[in-house]
């Protein structure tokens, strides 16, 4: 079998990395905060790298808990900045900094804060649970954060693409907390399905399905567009396109469960914090 070795760069594009690979839509309301109330979470999906490079500078943060330093140089949001920073939260006390829209368009913009008490990483069903500054993403108050360092995630992952309205290049990097599972294991529950998201640490999440889910070999743009232990391959030749993770020492099993679809073939993906990973590809 012929070997494929992905190094950082490719295998980044492969597994769209943990830093931008999944996103949750919320809508947005005319005047509306995203966080601390307003905005509902919808779909989930996954996404690549931002349309519009933002990068934050060291700055001060002022939150309920106190003021901190976050320092950031990768992009973080494509919304436009109004008044405030959707990471840094530098409104004046008693606001929050959410996305709001304004003249049809989403902007950051501060808000009264709706005096929510949750930490990140608690449990919610409602953004107005969640403490200044953080909405409700699937079941868990969420802050906007970095991915060079995952704050202020508390224990999370910056790997969230909070879309807001139909346009999903309108977008904000937030905190997830979504639980771990194993490729072809079957753990996750309430119809979520495992996907990889970090191939350095062989690390696994359950992601709700997105809106645009398809089979086997359909076109995809997100993680979870495709089905359980599946991967949106976006190496060549395939360029989108989902096909499940293999086990290279079980070649009889099923799809899914570490086996390939006829026609394929498991070819092997070095590269990566797995034991016997493969990718079934046309043969």
């Amino acid at each position: 079998m012929r070997n494929m070795n992905f190094g950082r760069s490719s295998l980044c594009a492969l597994v769209a990395c943990s830093a931008l690979a999944w996103s949750y839509g919320c809508s947005v309301e005319e005047t509306t905060s995203s966080g601390a109330g307003g905005a509902s979470s919808t779909t989930s999906s996954t996404t690549t790298t931002p349309s519009t490079s933002t990068t934050t500078s060291t700055t001060t943060m002022s939150t309920s808990s106190g003021s901190m330093t976050i320092q950031c140089t990768k992009a973080t949001t494509t919304v436009p900045k109004g008044d405030c920073d959707l990471l840094q939260q530098d409104c004046p006390a008693g606001m929050v900094c959410g996305v709001a829209k304004e003249g049809g368009m989403a902007v950051s913009k501060c808000q009264p804060d709706k005096g929510g008490l949750k930490v990140a990483g608690s449990a919610c069903t409602t953004n107005t649970e969640c403490k200044g500054g953080m909405s409700c993403v699937a079941g868990f108050c969420s802050p906007f954060c970095c991915p060079d360092t995952n704050e202020p995630c508390a224990g999370g992952t910056c790997d969230v693409n909070l879309s807001f309205g139909a346009d999903k290049s309108i977008y904000a990097l937030a905190c997830s907390y979504l639980p771990i599972c194993t490729l072809y294991g079957g753990e996750c529950k309430n119809g979520e399905e495992c996907h990889l998201t970090d191939a350095s640490a062989c690390l696994a999440v359950c992601d709700a399905p997105s809106d645009t889910h398809v089979d086997e070999g359909g076109m995809c743009t997100y993680r979870n567009d495709c089905g359980e232990s599946q991967l949106c391959n976006k190496n060549e030749p395939d360029m989108g396109v989902c096909r499940h993770f293999c086990d290279m020492t079980k070649a009889g099993a099923e799809p899914g469960k570490g086996g390939c679809l006829a026609g394929r073939t498991c070819k092997t993906v070095s590269g990566t914090g797995c034991t016997n990973l493969g990718l079934c590809l046309p043969m």
